[in-house]
């Protein structure tokens, strides 16, 4: 044996032992990760996409893509940048809205009515006596809970007032003058109130539970969205002899401050019947087309009217925006009832007072087009000082017309195509807020505005002015426009023992 052999053996242990005691290898920084967005290797592409959602938690993640998305050279790593951002901004802000909250109750011999008043200040719950048929709303109601589910909360305090939950096919009228909306410079008629048009609206009913005991309900309660499947013999329930469907309601109850605007769809996971033999999900059934329609008359330059038309002299029933059918098929086989149904409910709720457009340099912005939510656009079109220190500037912003928009998308309501006094009334801009070079505010005087509406886009033209101000001139230079923004989130649910019709 050569002399050096061993000594280069233990060189080699020696070299390979600071490695081993260093555990496992670190993870590539983010950055590096994100240019192999834009690698040859389609397979590379698509890893580092799955690694940037895995990691998207990560402090550097966010600013890491926004970077990427605005400025790299390759278009791959540009749209896969920009789609990672939003999917996982998204996921973020879905996180911190559907965050479960635990409540404890300590009501010791509480007027029910005063009891409820509170649970709903507590909770958040947009929760409601029936006075009809609630007999004595003064009675004494004691219930004391630990740290539990919001949802879960409300459950106990229905069981210990002796109350049942009243489910309606079609939407209560929405509390208060929804449709209201003072101005002081346009006359318009806005119409009666109408009904609730989206699902925080939608009040959980409670009446005495009287003679006939509350039907068990199976309801997922654990987060701030509660999911519950309605009773077999639920009104709007049914069973289609001969086609293998069945037709069930879950219903979606949101916090009373949680705007949830539509659920768009039901994602089952799982449903199995008594002896466990799967259920799937059937093509929805077309629903029928209401017997409306809506109309917005222009008066001799004054304002709109908001028309509603019906056929006969009912309004038509809009239904009940917290109720989601689920159809399923059954072979036509008998199922009395599902052992479990599991999925995800799939709805937009709408954050309001929102950043939705920055303008950073409003001077060397002029021709430039700024997009904003649900196909909002704002464009700086003239910016000039004078040598007053006077400073004008003309925005345009534009939109779809509301209507027509909500029915392309299929919503439920018609919008009412009105002008809010500071930006564009139901396309998501509202408020403008400029600030100098400092950063402190600044409040334009409207010299004039101008609007056009040619049925699918609205547009409306303002002039502002920013006056001189004492000890030197005070010109815009940033705006921000604050507006409603739209959020996709998904409420996983998990039911046991779900009875059909």
């Amino acid at each position: 044996m050569h002399p050096w052999r061993g000594r280069t053996l233990l060189v080699t242990l020696l070299a390979l032992a600071p490695a081993a005691a260093a555990g496992p290898t670190p993870p590539a920084p983010i950055e590096a990760v994100v240019a192999r967005l834009g690698s040859a290797d389609f397979a590379e592409r698509e890893s580092a996409q799955a690694e940037l959602l895995s990691r998207g938690a990560e402090p550097d993640a966010l600013p890491a893509l926004g970077r990427a998305a605005a400025t790299s050279d390759d278009a791959e790593v540009r749209q896969r940048a920009a789609g990672l951002l939003d999917a996982l901004t998204r996921h973020a802000e879905g996180a911190r809205l559907l965050k479960p909250r635990a409540v404890a109750l300590d009501f010791r011999s509480v007027p029910l009515d005063k009891a409820v008043a509170e649970l709903r200040k507590i909770t958040g719950a947009n929760l409601q006596l029936d006075a009809a048929r609630v007999t004595d709303p003064a009675r004494l109601v004691s219930v004391t809970t630990a740290g539990v589910p919001t949802w879960e909360a409300v459950e106990q305090f229905r069981r210990a007032a002796g109350l049942v939950e009243l489910f309606r096919e079609d939407a209560p009228p929405a509390a208060g003058a929804e449709n209201a909306v003072p101005s002081v410079r346009r006359s318009y008629y806005n119409g009666p109130t109408g009904p609730a048009t989206t699902a925080n609206l939608v009040p959980v009913l409670w009446a005495d539970a009287g003679a006939d005991a509350a039907v068990p309900l199976s309801a997922d309660r654990g987060g701030p969205v509660r999911v519950t499947a309605l009773p077999g013999r639920f009104a709007a329930n049914r069973v289609i002899r001969g086609s293998g469907h069945v037709v069930i309601h879950l219903d979606v109850a949101v916090p009373a401050d949680l705007h949830w605007e539509q659920t768009h769809e039901v994602r089952l996971s799982r449903a199995e019947d008594d002896t466990t033999r799967p259920l799937t999900v059937a093509h929805p059934l077309p629903a029928p087309a209401a017997s409306d329609f809506n109309e917005m008359v222009f008066l001799g330059g004054r304002g709109f009217l908001n028309g509603n038309f019906y056929n006969g002299n009912a309004a038509p029933d809009r239904g009940n925006p917290r109720l989601v059918p689920v159809t399923l098929k059954t072979d036509d086989r008998l199922v009395r009832r599902l052992r479990v149904l599991e999925g995800v409910v799939v709805g937009t709720v709408s954050l309001h007072n929102q950043t939705v457009i920055t303008v950073d340099d409003l001077a060397k912005s002029v021709g430039v087009a700024f997009a904003g939510p649900g196909e909002t656009k704002l464009t700086v079109q003239s910016y000039a000082t004078d040598a007053a220190g006077e400073s004008a500037l003309k925005v345009v912003v534009e939109g779809p017309n509301p209507y027509s928009n909500e029915v392309r998308m299929g919503l439920r309501r018609p919008g009412v195509s009105l002008w809010d006094e500071d930006g564009l009334g139901n396309s998501g801009l509202k408020k403008f807020r400029f600030t100098d070079a400092d950063g402190d505010p600044l409040t334009p005087q409207v010299q004039g505005s101008s609007t056009s509406d040619d049925g699918s886009r609205q547009t409306m033209t303002m002039d502002l002015h920013f006056p001189p101000r004492v000890g030197g001139a005070r010109a815009p230079v940033r705006l921000v426009v604050l507006g409603s923004r739209p959020v996709t989130l998904a409420v996983p649910f998990k039911l046991r023992d779900v009875p059909l019709p």
